[in-house]
């Protein structure tokens, strides 16, 4: 099913837009969230047929199922996930400007923003510890 995303397909109340991210354990498009009037991301992610697959799929939904509770400053909301057609997805907002990796891959970071960023990640780490 991965390979039959295109713009403008409708899914479930999204809208694709465009990829805007590909990578080992899938693609990530932008789209329109008709519900929310928003644009969102969604991960798509295809997954095998296979008992080990079974415990990562049970493992993904209870972990999914806490993250759905999670606030924090530093840490995307889960608006929505699922499967459909042995592909796994995730809908989350939409944020310009790439990810932190980019940011490092692009060239070194002026001391203040690597220190902010750190602070940030460890606060969501923290954070996430404590919900256990």
């Amino acid at each position: 099913m991965i390979s039959e995303l295109h713009p403008g397909l409708q899914f479930h109340q999204y809208q694709l837009l465009e990829q805007i991210g590909v990578g080992g354990q899938g693609v990530v498009w932008s789209a329109e969230d008709h519900q929310r009037n928003e644009i969102v991301a969604i991960k798509f992610n295809e997954i095998l047929d296979s008992e080990q697959q079974q415990t990562d799929d049970q493992m993904f939904e209870r972990q999914l199922g806490k993250l759905l509770n999670v606030q924090h400053a530093n840490i995307l909301p889960i608006y929505d996930y699922g499967l459909v057609n042995q592909v796994r997805y995730m809908v989350s907002p939409y944020i310009s400007g790439g990810s932190l990796f980019e940011k490092i891959r692009r060239g070194s970071l002026q001391l203040e923003d690597a220190l902010r960023f750190s602070a940030e990640v460890a606060s969501a780490i923290d954070y996430l510890h404590s919900q256990g």
